[in-house]
């Protein structure tokens, strides 16, 4: 397995009205592209673009000597005629 780096931007791509997933701002600071699990084709990937101050991963350990490395965030859910 090769070693893999982190693709990280001093700035946001703007293109298509883009918003952190995080925090829904536009902010311009460090992005990082994380990619899309189930977008591959041959060495390319789709990615999105997250605000790197707000990523806060946690290591998941798994059965055996699996461990996962993840970001759990929650996202506002909308009410429906003020319910």
């Amino acid at each position: 397995m090769g070693v893999k780096q982190m693709k990280i931007f001093n700035e946001p791509n703007p293109s298509n009205n883009w918003k952190c997933p995080i925090c829904k701002t536009n902010e311009i600071k460090p992005v990082v592209l994380i990619g899309v699990d189930g977008t591959e084709e041959g060495k390319i990937m789709e990615a999105q673009q997250y605000h790197l101050d707000c990523i806060d991963l946690i290591e998941y350990k798994a059965q055996g000597n699996t461990k996962f490395i993840g970001q759990v965030f929650y996202t506002e859910v909308e009410e429906e005629d003020g319910n």
